[in-house]
């Protein structure tokens, strides 16, 4: 399991110990992860694929697909 992977899995057990269930999340893919200086590129494919293992499901592409909204409900 990687770093990401374990943090996922921290946020989703966090959330649910606090709120008794994982609420709907929606979250958008945009090919840039972090922000400033440590922001790096990472392909939206690749954040999909990311996502996806956790349950998440595209919802919206646009038309150059740069941008995919995704969403979780429990």
């Amino acid at each position: 399991m990687g770093v990401g992977s374990f943090l996922m899995e921290q946020f989703e057990n966090a959330v649910v110990s606090i709120l008794g269930e994982i609420p709907p999340i929606t979250l958008e893919c945009t090919g840039s992860v972090g922000l400033g200086k440590n922001a790096q590129e990472t392909p939206v494919k690749e954040q999909t694929k990311f996502f996806e293992q956790f349950g998440y499901q595209i919802t919206s592409v646009s038309s150059d697909e740069d941008y995919i909204q995704m969403s979780k409900t429990s």
